[in-house]
């Protein structure tokens, strides 16, 4: 494969045959598809289309995940390097080719394999790793729930391997894992969701006394996710599945929470380091944990002895990155909303207001200064997709266009059997001319792609959770698919969430328990020279409790 400056060609053996082309223009999204089976083998996909043309696309697979993510971000780099203003430059294509020979008539290509790629070899065996000899370093213990009988606890440590390397490892259900998770006995896959989730079958290799408990197993979804930073999620929770009902002469356990976190650290001595954190809450259920309970503790410490190497000095290189909803700019921004306060009581919504933490289906505002007033939020749900709420007679944008004031309305669509509209409506006196929040009200979907970013956070919630959603902040337009739609006196981004594979495995894991979480979102418009700093968020929003039984139907008529 080379990459020259106008073009990507894929190219086997010196033969290009094309079957298919893709213009590439700031609506092109390069969408991670995930690990998928293929023939007996894990290939890491990738799909790029352009979100106008979205039934013209491109499929590719690697069976390196390292060179896979090298080509997204290459791709990606070209996307943002197009724009809509260089018209009288040629715009780049893409060229898909396959392979010649006589393989499969599905076959993959391994599109990252061209010698002069400068990528690593897929085939080179040494690896920076070991698998055998890890050790527990450091066991944490959480908190017992009152829906539980089970106990959370964690390990920690640092391993001298890559991060990919530890994935790999993580993810595989071959006999490799004996050699690094003394609890694994057997594992199959039992069905494949998507390329970021799976259902499998585990059972349990613990050293209690056969004679006296029965052995575990598990079915449990595995969901995982590869972030910004270049650190790994892996999470596991319990399901049920018909195709993995109850085996003889097991019993079957069931994880309230658990995971892998992997996350990269600076290399020592030339030698790559990586954080790595087990967590695991688990009831083996069954008489043998009632009349021995030393048995569930000693049971998971087993499963946690699989973490780590050996304690470094240098452990505090790693940190994770969190999100500050309060953090005020050091300097005033030409963007700052009107100090003349907005009366809140002119604007209603489904999800009412109300800042004690310990209330259910309501909102609040975290604390800080934003560009905008969150004044409202509605909670839809409809037997489709609910797209352009704005136009709705009787909400919160048409009482502020009534008013003369601007809106900007953020429809998060949630799909599934009913269809979900979580609207949060931020509302400002007037768009100052030149400022750059009136530039992204104006400006094509080309800039608001590449502008407008949300930071999530989940300050109240399971580990899981927590670490499904993370709070690293995103371009919105490069994770799912955004459609943008101006009126007279409102801006409403409509966000697809079901155009991603990664933000509806994220999905699954989160909605089921929304009503036990607390859940921030901010957005922001991401500022790219010196002029537009410092960044100040457009608003924010903290749900609490939201109960999914109080979406209503907006059966509404639509202004005309």
């Amino acid at each position: 494969m080379r990459m020259k400056y106008d073009h990507l060609n894929f190219a086997v053996g010196g033969l290009q045959i094309p079957l298919k082309s893709i213009l590439i223009d700031g609506n092109c999204r390069v969408e991670d598809r995930g690990l998928k089976t293929h023939h007996g083998q894990m290939i890491y996909f990738l799909c790029i289309y352009n979100k106008k043309q979205k039934e013209n696309q491109i499929t590719m697979g690697a069976y390196d995940i390292e060179d896979a993510l090298a080509w997204k971000r290459k791709l990606e780099l070209l996307i943002d390097q197009v724009h809509p203003e260089d018209e009288e430059e040629p715009r780049p294509t893409l060229l898909h080719r396959t392979t010649i020979g006589n393989g499969p008539p599905d076959s993959v290509l391994d599109w990252t394999k061209e010698p002069d790629i400068g990528l690593s070899n897929q085939n080179d065996t040494n690896q920076a790793y070991s698998r055998k000899n890890w050790r527990l370093l450091r066991c944490q213990n959480g908190k017992l729930t009152a829906r539980s009988c089970s106990r959370a606890m964690r390990a920690v440590g640092v391993v001298e391997a890559s991060c990919e390397a530890i994935f790999g490892l993580v993810m595989g259900m071959d006999v490799t894992q004996y050699e690094w998770d003394c609890s694994f006995q057997y594992g199959s896959l039992v069905e494949e969701v998507d390329g970021h989730t799976a259902i499998l079958y585990h059972r349990l290799q613990l050293n209690w006394c056969s004679m006296l408990v029965w052995p575990r197993d598990l079915c449990y979804v595995r969901y995982w996710r590869r972030n910004d930073d270049g650190s790994y999620v892996v999470l596991f929770r319990s399901t049920e599945n018909q195709n993995c009902g109850p085996q003889p002469g097991f019993v079957r356990a069931f994880i309230e929470s658990g995971g892998f976190k992997i996350s990269p650290l600076k290399s020592l001595n030339g030698r790559p380091r990586t954080h790595v954190q087990h967590l695991m809450q688990i009831d083996l259920r069954g008489w043998g944990v009632s009349y021995f309970p030393s048995f569930q503790y000693h049971s998971l410490l087993q499963m946690l002895n699989c973490v780590a190497d050996e304690e470094s000095e240098d452990d505090e290189d790693y940190q994770v990155p969190q999100a500050d909803l309060e953090e005020e700019p050091t300097k005033s921004d030409s963007d700052a909303k009107s100090s003349d306060p907005i009366d809140l009581s002119w604007f209603s919504g489904i999800i009412r207001q109300d800042a004690n933490e310990k209330s259910r289906n309501c909102w609040t505002v975290p604390a800080g200064k934003y560009l905008m007033e969150l004044v409202a939020i509605d909670w839809f749900k409809d037997t489709k997709r609910m797209d352009h709420v704005a136009r709705r007679k009787g909400r919160a944008a048409q009482v502020a266009a009534e008013k003369g004031m601007f809106t900007f309305l953020v429809n998060i669509q949630i799909p599934g059997p009913s269809h979900y509209s979580l609207v949060l409506y931020f509302v400002s006196s007037s768009l100052k001319k030149g400022s750059l929040l009136q530039r992204f009200a104006d400006d094509d979907d080309d800039f608001r792609n590449s502008r407008l970013k949300l930071i999530p956070s989940v300050p109240k919630g399971s580990w899981i959770v927590r670490q499904s959603v993370g709070s690293t902040p995103c371009l919105l337009g490069k994770a799912v698919d955004c459609s943008y739609l101006r009126g007279p006196e409102y801006l409403e981004v409509d966000v697809d969430i079901g155009s991603s594979a990664v933000a509806n495995g994220v999905l699954g894991l989160v909605f089921g328990v929304v009503t036990t979480l607390v859940v921030d979102m901010a957005f922001l418009i991401q500022a790219n020279t010196y002029d537009e700093l410092p960044e100040q968020l457009l608003g924010a929003a903290r749900l609490s409790n939201i109960e999914p039984s109080a979406a209503v139907n907006p059966e509404l008529d639509s202004i005309s």
